[in-house]
């Protein structure tokens, strides 16, 4: 029997449905878009932090976002544009509106007029229906930036006249090749900037032997102080060696391929003048070591400084270093000197008379007395906290104990 065409396309639609319900969970189609749901332009011109306005062809505003209003703090729709955003009277001398109607587009930065902020504008056209054209804006407010700028631009020009006027050399090198250089890298020597911009610092070392102990040197140091230092030896354009003490620092010590800069102190001349201070110091150190006087510093109250081997000999100490550790105060150390010292004249021929006593360690020591003799029961103070000494018993050697009893006290004391 045959069944009925709309039967049969019922079963089919019943059996559709049956097997629908019975698709397991997770694989139901995703729900339909409702087609009656249109954009909403403002909602996405309302997101953004920059200002959107539209302006007529007569400059009169038809469209502000909520960013807009808040910058001039209520609706100006219907007001100029130039009056609403600057407080003019007539279009703004730097209106481009003409050519952007045009069908050109525009980014252009102004200062307000107002509020003397800096904003970047990008001006488009924004065709009508009716045939004429409106000029859509795009204004971001950028002051901050431009003063960032600002700042940073004389940052650099500070940085820049620091450079040039410091009186020693600075320069940055990337993987040990020159970036640049001052005047003063010129002073030292002899070559332009020009000259060493891009070229291995090789250049100016004499030998592959220093270039590297610098380098081991230098950068073993930046890796566990952050800043290298170092005495090197540079060769000048002429030919000439410089004595450099050269100190470098990363600009970022997580990555040395970034540049590392360095400065260069010139110290040939201060070498040389240490080197003779060194030669003198130690041919004086010779004298004094070796002389056969007794010689000896102290302060003024009364204490040594040195004293040379002759001067501990006198008095019985194995060393100098002995004498100065034991010995704090000079006049109680020799008030130890025997009171039975005796005055003796040396000779017609000189006039002036000796004094002769005898140190703790029970040693003969005798000091000249270049003057007259006087009977002042005060003793003169010495002028000087240096002096000589001789021993007695080496009548060849000269002695000045500074601190040893003047002639006319030691006569006094006898007498008594």
């Amino acid at each position: 029997m045959k069944k009925p065409p709309g039967r049969d396309a019922a079963a089919s639609e019943k059996r559709r449905k049956d097997t629908a319900t019975k698709r397991p969970a997770g694989n139901h189609p995703a729900p339909k878009t409702p087609r009656n749901r249109t954009f909403d332009p403002d909602s996405l011109l309302n997101c953004m932090d920059g200002m959107v306005y539209v302006a007529s062809p007569d400059y009169r505003i038809e469209y502000m976002n909520d960013a807009a209003l808040r910058r001039v703090g209520r609706d100006m729709t219907g007001k100029r544009c130039f009056k609403v955003f600057h407080g003019l009277e007539a279009p703004c001398s730097w209106c481009v509106a003409e050519l952007v109607r045009q069908g050109q587009t525009f980014r252009m930065e102004i200062q307000g007029q107002l509020d003397r902020r800096w904003y970047s504008s990008v001006l488009t056209p924004l065709p009508r229906r009716d045939g004429t054209v409106s000029v859509q804006a795009l204004v971001f407010d950028i002051t901050d930036q431009k003063q960032a700028q600002a700042a940073l631009s004389q940052n650099e020009a500070l940085l820049r006249s620091i450079i040039q006027a410091a009186p020693t050399g600075i320069g940055m090198v990337k993987n040990r090749v020159i970036e640049w250089t001052n005047e003063q890298i010129t002073q030292i020597t002899g070559y332009t900037p020009g000259e060493l911009k891009g070229k291995s610092a090789r250049i100016l070392y004499p030998s592959d032997e220093e270039f590297d102990r610098v380098g081991r040197h230098k950068y073993a140091e930046i890796r566990s102080r952050g800043t290298g230092s170092i005495v090197t030896a540079w060769q000048r354009k002429d030919g000439s060696t410089a004595n450099i003490f050269l100190s470098s620092t990363p600009i970022d010590p997580g990555d040395l391929s970034a540049g590392v800069v360095f400065t260069a102190l010139d110290i040939t001349e201060k070498k040389k003048v240490q080197d003779e201070l060194w030669r003198s110091e130690e041919k004086y150190r010779a004298l004094f070591e070796n002389a056969v006087m007794g010689i000896f510093q102290s302060t003024p109250d009364g204490r040594f400084l040195s004293v040379n081997p002759a001067t501990a000999k006198m008095c019985g100490f194995d060393s100098p270093e002995e004498m100065v550790d034991s010995v704090t105060d000079i006049g109680t150390a020799l008030s130890g000197i025997s009171s039975t010292a005796r005055t003796a004249r040396t000779g017609a021929s000189s006039g002036f008379p000796s004094t002769r006593a005898r140190c703790g360690t029970g040693r003969a020591a005798s000091r000249t007395t270049r003057g007259p003799t006087r009977t002042s029961r005060h003793a003169r103070k010495p002028r000087r906290p240096c002096g000589q000494a001789r021993s007695a018993s080496k009548r060849s050697s000269i002695s000045a104990l500074s601190r040893l009893p003047s002639p006319r006290s030691t006569r006094g004391a006898s007498s008594r």
